[in-house]
C-alpha cells in the first residue's frame, strides 16, 4: 500500500500568511486611529463654532427685545418689560442667566470686553448701547462679537 499524500499548507506558508494578515490589520487600525482623531478634532471645532453662533444669536435677540442695557461687574444686565437677563463674562465661560428661570452656559473664552455708550467707554452701573468682545473658539482663532442698541428718547429718559 502506497501512502496517500494529503494536501496541506507548510508551516512556512502559514507563517507568511499570518505575517501578511498582521501587517494588513495594523495598517487598518492605524488608518482608523487617524480618521477617529480627525473626526474628534472636527467635532470639537464645530461644537465651539456652534456655541459662538448661538451666543451671537441670543445676544442679538436680547439686545433687540430689552428696553435698557446696564453695565455690571464682568457683564451686562438687560432689563425688559417682563423678564431680565444677565450676561456674565468669565474666564472660559459666558453665562446667560434668565432671572428665576434658568442659566445658559457657553463654553467660550471671552476677551477684550468693551462696554460703550455713544462711542465712549462707560463705568459699571451706566447704560450701554455698544458691546464689543472676542471669543476664542480654537487655538489662535478668535471671533469678534459686536452688538449695538439704538434707544428711543423715551427709553433713555426712564
Amino acid at each position: 500500500m502506497k501512502g496517500h499524500k494529503l494536501s496541506a499548507y507548510t508551516l512556512m506558508e502559514i507563517t507568511v500568511a499570518m505575517l501578511l494578515s498582521a501587517i494588513v490589520i495594523s495598517v487598518c487600525y492605524t488608518a482608523y486611529g487617524l480618521i477617529d482623531n480627525y473626526y474628534q478634532t472636527f467635532r470639537l471645532k464645530n461644537e465651539s463654532q456652534d456655541q459662538a453662533l448661538t451666543l451671537r444669536h441670543v445676544l442679538n435677540q436680547d439686545f433687540a427685545s430689552h428696553s435698557i442695557i446696564i453695565a455690571r461687574d464682568n457683564g451686562i444686565e438687560l432689563i425688559g418689560d417682563s423678564i431680565g437677563v444677565t450676561y456674565m463674562f468669565e474666564q472660559g465661560l459666558v453665562l446667560r442667566e434668565i432671572k428665576n428661570v434658568h442659566t445658559d452656559t457657553f463654553r467660550l473664552s471671552p476677551s477684550s470686553l468693551i462696554l460703550k455708550f455713544d462711542g465712549k467707554e462707560i463705568e459699571v452701573g451706566d447704560t450701554i448701547n455698544e458691546l464689543d468682545f472676542f471669543v476664542r473658539i480654537d487655538k489662535g482663532v478668535e471671533i469678534p462679537m459686536n452688538f449695538r442698541r439704538v434707544y428711543s428718547a423715551v427709553q433713555l429718559y426712564k
